[in-house]
Order: structure tokens, then sequence, then C-alpha cells
């Protein structure tokens, strides 16, 4: 793998590099999924490698080497090896940007400066999209609020990070979070958002940011008690048989099957397109 994907460990390659290093007398760079400084830094004691290099990391993040070298790992923006913004953008010709770095290719148009008026700001919603929204508010200088109605921050990113072979979506929730609490940004959790409490607390901007639902088909029997959604299945809310039937072979009914399978199921995938993950 060139870019390996969501799917596959850290350092997935590291022990090719060392491999290589047995046998050749000059200097061996070791690649693939290495933005985890701690495991950058292991490969380089132990010799695995002389030089680590980093691709993606940098896209999601190109201040990577300036905070490990300052010891502020948790302000690091983690890539999740998503490929939706650099490698799948380049075989759409398009110029390259980062699906958690929305400033990547547009550094110069994005560039965060101090506002000249002060405004209270409420955010809607405590998902990647609220959160973003509340960092860069903040980083302006503006007074921002964020309300989500959940007892958690993370939105839509929570179920995405249960799968084991997830867990850069855990490291973005954790960058996220604790990003904004450095910020100062007052965050209310178990808020429910309504008409009457935004017209109480008036502010002068408000975001809306509460994300998407699941599709469900209008399909005869969709709605018995066998039928689970991708999104309760992972936050545990119900369980799947030994026998499962996915319908939907994009990304969310892949991921959800190898997660199942990981458990012993026996799974079937249903497609309406002549492929699955298009």
């Amino acid at each position: 793998w060139a870019h390996p994907p969501t799917t596959l460990p850290p350092g997935c390659m590291v022990d090719m590099a060392q491999m290589a290093k047995r046998v050749v007398k000059v200097p061996v760079i070791a690649v693939g999924k290495l933005g985890y400084p701690e495991l950058a830094e292991r490969v380089l004691q132990e010799g695995k490698a002389d030089f680590i290099c980093l691709g993606r990391a940098l896209l999601a993040d190109p201040e990577w080497p300036n905070k490990v070298k300052k010891g502020r790992l948790e302000d690091i923006r983690p890539c999740i090896g998503c490929h939706e913004g650099c490698l799948k953008r380049v075989f759409d010709v398009k110029y390259l940007s980062c699906a958690v770095n929305p400033a990547t290719g547009m550094e110069r148009e994005f560039t965060i400066k101090p506002a000249e008026k002060k405004k209270s700001v409420l955010v809607v919603g405590g998902g990647a999209s609220g959160m973003e929204a509340a960092r860069v508010t903040a980083l302006g200088g503006h007074k921002v609020t964020l309300w989500e109605k959940g007892d958690a921050l993370g939105g839509n990113l929570i179920p995405a990070s249960i799968p084991d072979f997830k867990q850069d979506y855990r490291r973005l929730i954790n960058f996220l979070s604790t990003q904004i609490k450095k910020l100062d940004v007052t965050i209310e959790l178990a808020k429910e958002a309504t008409t009457e409490l935004i017209l109480e607390m008036k502010p002068d901007v408000v975001f809306i940011a509460t994300g998407s639902t699941s599709i469900v088909p209008e399909i005869p029997g969709v709605g018995k008690k066998m039928v689970v959604t991708a999104v309760d299945l992972l936050l545990g809310k119900r369980e799947a048989g030994k026998s499962v039937v996915v319908v939907g072979g994009g990304l969310i009914g892949c991921e959800t099957a190898l997660y199942l399978a990981q458990k012993g199921k026996k799974l079937t995938i249903i497609e309406m397109l002549d492929g699955v993950m298009l």
C-alpha cells in the first residue's frame, strides 16, 4: 500500500523497512501510517529505520514536526486515513485537500485573523463540524458557546470510532474536544436547542451543526424488530444475530460488515450498484 487506508494498523510497513535495513548499507526510510509520535520515535530508537517519512499526516497537520518537538502532542490534528481529500481527489483530477483540515490547499484563503468585532456565537451540535466551527470561531477571538443534546462530544464520530480499525477517529474526537476546551469554549452537554432557548440567549451568530441521520429505505418489513441501523448496532443499542444481511455496500455497510465478521458473524452484503465501496 502506497497510502495505507483506515483499516490497516499504524506502522504497517515498518517490518519491511527493518528487513531492508539488514541487507543494505544506505540509510533506510520507513513509511506507512507513521503519524503517531510515540510509534515514530520507537521505530527510530529500536533501529528499525534511519528516517521517518510522513505524507498524509502533514496534510492533516503541517505543524506536526514542530508540535512534536515542543511536546504538544495533544495539539496534533490526526490523519484518519480516509483518502477522501488526498488520494481520491488526485484520481478525480482536483486540487489536494484534507477531510480533517479544511485549510489544506487553501492556507492563504483560510488564514484565521483576529476579529475586528468580538461576537457572541452559539454552535448547535457537538460533532466534528460543530467542534471545528467552535474552534475556528474561538481562535478568531469570539465568545463561543456549544450546545450538544447528547452526553458526550463527537456526534457521528462516536459510532464511527467503535471498531478497533477506526481508532484514528477516536483521536480526532480527542483532538477537537481538547482544542475547544483549551480555547475556553463554553460546552453544555445534554442541552437540546429550541427556538425559545436560542432567543433567550440572544447570540449574535448561530451555527447549526446538528449532523445527519441514517437513511432507512421504505421497503416492506423494514419496521420489524430484526431490522437495525448500523449506528444503533455500533452504539450497542441493538444486538446482531449469527447471520446478518447488510443492505448497502458503501463504506458504512462494508465497515459494519467487517466489524461483525471479526466477531464471528456470517455476513451477506446486498448492494444495488455493480460493486461495493464505490
